[in-house]
């Protein structure tokens, strides 16, 4: 009989442990629900911060985590949401320091494809990237600073079609400039007779140079080197005198103005100038001539444009600036081939040099 109420009591006392069990369990199933319903809740909202206090919240708790196991809801809200994310940003409707935050939030959840989050994650770096390095070279470009502004697309990741064109039609343009940039610093070089410099120039921007330009421009410094060297002993060799120390020669044929400098009893060509003489019914008049006046501007109501730094050298032809308007605009920007009324035609700054260092008296050649 003992024994019979003491098995009865065991019984009733594992019923009262079972049912307070299943209570419990049931209690902590119903909670992981709810959480992980405001988890949901949460990521749908894109709340992340949230999310990630609630799953960090339940880190270690059983029940939580064998209620996600169950559904893959939360990875297909993560992947829907990441999809959207990748789009915003896209179409810029997302700032690159939101979407990073985004992802490194939704990165800390382990039921997440981390494979696809990289993916994501390497794109939206990627086309932040592109698109920085498109803004800093056109910046770059618009400073005309063209070998730092092509240096800096070599970073360029092709993360899109449509950012490769921009980049593309970029770097045409950048491209361009930078020839023509090249153009100018060379016959800088070369008007100051400085052939080894005009080739340092040429060596040091051809990385992104036309290869045949490249060649052409050696071959063009190479045979000016040579036109030089001969002009100069053909000079000396007629025994040619001017009252200053300075000789200028007016190329009719090849459309230059030679600038001499006495030194050690012989001639130096000092500068090489591409000019513009007159056209046939306006030619410039050949002779001997020498510097009369100077004046830093005319206007002539007759041809309706007129000039800078003008330096008389037979009556009424000058050297002077390419021709202006009465605001002094430039009109016309033809040089190395015939286009005045008669004048010698050259850039402002050359005519101006002639104004500036030439004498009066010097003599001048024209041929």
């Amino acid at each position: 009989m003992k024994k019979s109420r003491k098995r009865i009591c065991i019984g009733l006392i594992v019923l009262i442990m079972a049912f307070i069990g299943a209570g419990f369990l049931c209690d902590k199933f119903v909670q992981a629900l709810s959480l992980r319903t405001e988890l949901d809740k949460a990521l749908k909202e894109k709340n992340y911060k949230r999310a990630n206090v609630i799953y960090k919240s339940m880190d270690k708790d059983v029940f939580f985590h064998n209620s996600l196991k169950i559904k893959n809801t939360e990875t297909y809200i993560v992947k829907k949401n990441l999809d959207t994310l990748k789009k915003d940003f896209y179409d810029g409707k997302v700032l690159y320091t939101d979407a990073a935050e985004s992802i490194s939030y939704l990165d800390k959840f382990d039921f997440t494809d981390k494979k696809y989050i990289s993916g994501i994650r390497s794109y939206i770096d990627n086309l932040n990237n592109d698109r920085k390095t498109i803004l800093l070279s056109k910046e770059l470009y618009k400073k005309g600073e063209y070998l730092n502004a092509l240096d800096n697309l070599l970073e360029f990741k092709n993360s899109n079609k449509q950012l490769e064109n921009k980049k593309k039609t970029l770097e045409g343009k950048i491209k361009n400039s930078f020839t023509n940039y090249t153009d100018k610093k060379i016959d800088e070089y070369l008007t100051k007779m400085d052939t080894k410099s005009a080739l340092s120039i040429l060596e040091l921007n051809s990385k992104y140079l036309n290869k045949k330009y490249v060649t052409s421009k050696k071959d063009e410094i190479s045979e000016f080197n040579g036109t030089v060297i001969q002009e100069k002993n053909r000079i000396n060799n007629q025994n040619i005198s001017s009252i200053t120390n300075y000789l200028i020669i007016v190329d009719l044929e090849h459309q230059l103005t030679e600038i001499f400098y006495k030194k050690d009893n012989g001639w130096q060509l000092k500068k090489l100038f591409q000019s513009s003489t007159g056209i046939r019914g306006y030619d410039t008049p050949k002779g001997t001539f020498s510097i009369k006046d100077k004046g830093t501007w005319f206007f002539s109501e007759k041809y309706k444009e007129g000039a800078k730094y003008w330096v008389r050298f037979n009556n009424s032809y000058l050297f002077h600036s390419l021709p202006m308007d009465k605001k002094q605009n430039i009109t016309d920007y033809t040089l190395g081939q015939a286009a005045s009324h008669g004048c010698v035609r050259l850039r402002v700054s050359e005519a101006k040099w002639i104004f500036d260092n030439i004498p009066t008296y010097t003599k001048v050649i024209v041929k």
